[in-house]
């Protein structure tokens, strides 16, 4: 039994469905503990009444399944299917907008993978989109809007220097799995555990970077307290809510979310609709740009760009790259990809002198993950680095974005990713004075590491046999 604050789509979706996940509800009534149970019978209105053996009826109260409980529990796994919970909304967002405080700062991230999803829907260009979407949410009060590739730029530097690292030494957590998606995750955690973990990059993903540089450096810049700003973020995944409300991700010291609030392509959609707003109608008021605000060096507009590789983020291709250059100096390597069985499994090699030096993969979807980690388990995984993401055909393809009934899935998929690649290709660098900054002022903001890595832990499965919950 779920709450009305859940809506669970695509059950067909759910991997390894455990009924551990059922948690009957508890009540807080003394009068109700200190009782003898009686029958329990259901209302025509759908209310759940307990005769009691004195011939009194209690009103018994629904269980509520928060994003946190799914963390908690050893139950089922989901890709990005909607599941949309009271605390993660885009009402909660309108509410925080409605009634915010003189002086709160509120501010959105927005993926680029959710400006080509909207920019499909509405026909026009990646840019012209982008603009108008930050005309929206300004036009409600949101006084930043900014780009996760921002943080996608820090994600990929920091990934390509652990990977290398990783090489150099004992090669004993090899090959190195991405961590950016928090539905393969969630599904490590749970379903492998210590096993899999050392395995998993610790490089965070490029919301969580979104998070920290706005709690933690943007706060500092604008001499503002972090629970001051409010900060929301627009994805393509509803596990995206998941990771945001992770326990560690918080501002060193303090229990202050990194990310506040996280909703789906489809999500602010329908905040769109439901403020009587429309994006045909508004004028385009270019995104901020957080290298500004961060950096005074750097006073600029803010220019959209994206990266080599598909809609996943480009992990494999920055990181194959940087690794080539690094371990056998080879500069620019050719990406020639492999195709396996499908374009979810696809292999890239690097050969010197007929030799290969580095075995690359990419694996999107539940059924290559649980493939992968079976071939791990079996020592039989030939892999140094693999890129992995829970949704076929990788984050484009997201459970939040936007679907249409009048093309087919393969088609709309095609016409958003060429949407998301139009921009110009922009490779992140090192030598930048944004990077020295955001990782030496790292030291002024809680130096603990976990500005830019994160620690993932192993679930323990629960004991419990729903068939035998006394309800």
């Amino acid at each position: 039994m779920f709450s009305v604050g859940v809506k669970i789509s695509g059950l067909d979706d759910f991997i390894a469905p455990s009924q551990d996940c059922i948690k009957p509800a508890v009540l807080e009534t003394s009068s109700y503990q200190n009782s003898t149970r009686g029958t329990i019978k259901v209302e025509s209105d759908g209310t759940y009444k307990e005769l009691q053996s004195n011939g009194n009826e209690v009103v018994l109260q629904k269980a509520k399944i928060t994003l946190n409980d799914c963390l908690a529990c050893s139950g089922c796994v989901t890709t990005a299917e909607t599941m949309l919970i009271e605390q993660q909304s885009y009402s909660q967002i309108l509410e925080v907008l409605k009634n915010r405080k003189f002086g709160d700062i509120i501010a959105a991230s927005i993926s680029p993978q959710s400006i080509a999803s909207l920019a499909e829907f509405y026909k026009e260009s990646f840019e012209s989109t982008a603009a108008k979407v930050s005309s929206f949410l300004k036009s409600l009060g949101v006084n930043y809007v900014f780009d996760t590739n921002v943080g996608r730029n820090l994600t990929l530097l920091e990934s390509g220097k652990e990977f290398v690292k990783r090489f150099r030494g004992s090669k004993e957590n090899l090959p190195v799995f991405t961590s950016s998606c928090p539905g393969w995750i969630c599904y490590a955690e749970k379903t492998h555990g210590e096993f899999i973990l050392p395995y998993i990059s610790r490089v965070k993903s490029p919301q969580q970077m979104m998070g920290s540089l706005v709690k933690r450096h943007l706060a500092k810049v604008l001499n503002e307290d972090p629970s001051n700003i409010y900060h929301f973020t627009v994805m393509p995944c509803f596990d995206k809510k998941l990771e945001a409300l992770r326990s560690d991700f918080v501002v060193p010291g303090t229990e202050i979310k990194e990310m506040d609030c996280v909703v789906a392509t489809n999500e602010l959609f329908l905040m769109i609709a439901e403020t009587g707003s429309s994006l045909d109608t508004l004028d385009g008021t270019p995104f901020d740009c957080l290298l500004s605000l961060l950096n005074e060096k750097q006073k600029r507009a803010y220019q959209f760009t994206s990266h080599e590789g598909s809609g996943a983020g480009g992990y494999i291709e920055y990181v194959f790259k940087y690794a080539s250059e690094k371990l056998f100096n080879v500069v620019r390597p050719s990406i020639d990809f492999v195709t396996k069985r499908s374009t979810d499994h696809k292999e890239l090699f690097l050969t010197v002198d007929g030799e290969v030096k580095l075995r690359f993969a990419v694996a999107y979807g539940f059924k290559n993950l649980g493939n992968f980690a079976m071939k791990l388990k079996k020592k039989n995984l030939k892999y140094d680095y693999v890129e992995i993401m829970a949704c076929p055909s990788a984050c484009l393809n997201g459970g939040g974005q936007l679907r249409s009934e009048s093309v087919s899935n393969k088609e709309l998929l095609s016409n958003v990713t060429r949407k998301y690649l139009s921009l110009p290709v922009s490779e992140p660098t090192f030598q930048t004075d944004f990077y020295s900054y955001a990782t030496e002022s790292n030291e002024e903001v809680g130096g603990d590491g976990s500005f830019l890595f994160a620690e993932y832990k192993s679930v323990p499965k629960l004991n419990t046999n729903s068939l035998n919950i006394k309800w």
